[in-house]
């Protein structure tokens, strides 16, 4: 049986491939509808493409058992489930899992959901690249390495976090993305020295960081291009804490920091008639 494997074409603008070659020593098999690559010295299982396709919901393991024997779940292989428009759900439950291949969910459009487990450390390049229907995301708090485009044209992602534990983030990895909320979890900027962040529209994205460390992220490279606020609450909180207006046709304008303003502009909150709305 021959399974997915990538290859990365740089040269000449030639666009990423993905190709068939056989499997070098490694025992192909399915378990519940998912397929494994098992390597028996390490007894360690690689989830690799469905002939068929993957479709609904998916569920990846810990460990598998073959012919009386336990392997671990330890890698999604490249371009794994590349193309397989009717997939919607993902979980993983292996905290055994640390990596991602290239182009591993690449064009699942109707992917709206993918749970990341505890233990995952790397992403390789164009992991999620043009899942349309991914909304949000949360990235486990090990997660070290996010490859370059790795969530490029998800139209549909609003939120999404860096975690404490990353240590690098690739280029153009939210490109195009409609982002909403990036929440940084460490009370510490990641130290930047290009910006991973083009093609994402900084001036209407909130950045939400830790409750006292707003003046580093001001003061960081690239991260001071955000709109920063502390623990940012998506429930409407902001440095307004009341208002009361009876009058009958009321219209307030306020900035992000809650200072009364005279005429509405950019970046800045307008309270008519009890309701709140933010004017980007």
């Amino acid at each position: 049986m021959k399974n997915f494997t990538c290859s990365i074409v740089k040269a000449a603008g030639i666009a990423m491939a993905c190709w068939f070659l056989p499997s070098l020593g490694l025992a192909s098999v399915e378990v519940n509808g998912v397929y494994y690559d098992l390597d028996e010295a390490d007894q360690t299982a690689v989830v690799v493409a469905n002939p068929d396709k993957y479709v609904g919901t998916v569920n990846i393991p810990g460990d598998i058992t073959v012919d009386g024997k336990t392997y671990l779940v330890t890698a999604i292989a490249d371009c794994a489930f590349i193309d397989n428009y009717d997939l919607e759900q993902v979980y993983m439950e292996s905290s055994n899992l640390t990596k991602i291949g290239f182009s591993a969910f690449e064009r699942c459009y109707s992917l709206n959901s993918v749970t990341l487990p505890e233990g995952l450390k790397f992403f390789n390049y164009e992991a999620f690249k043009d899942c349309r229907s991914l909304e949000r995301v949360q990235l486990p708090s090990t997660l070290e390495h996010i490859g370059g485009r790795s969530f490029m044209n998800c139209v549909s992602l609003t939120k999404i976090n860096v975690p404490e534990s990353a240590a690098y983030l690739g280029n153009k990895w939210l490109y195009d993305c409609p982002l909403i909320v990036l929440v940084a979890d460490s009370q510490e900027p990641l130290k930047l020295k290009e910006d991973p962040f083009e093609g994402l529209d900084k001036d209407a994205c909130i950045l939400s960081v830790p409750e006292g460390c707003k003046e580093a992220y001001q003061a960081a490279k690239v991260w001071k291009d955000f709109l920063i606020f502390e623990n940012y609450d998506e429930g409407g909180t902001t440095a307004i804490e009341s208002i009361s207006d009876q009058s009958p046709a009321s219209r307030q304008i306020f900035d992000l920091q809650g200072r009364r303003l005279n005429n509405a502009s950019r970046h800045s909150i307008i309270i008519e008639n009890g309701r709140k709305r933010i004017e980007w």
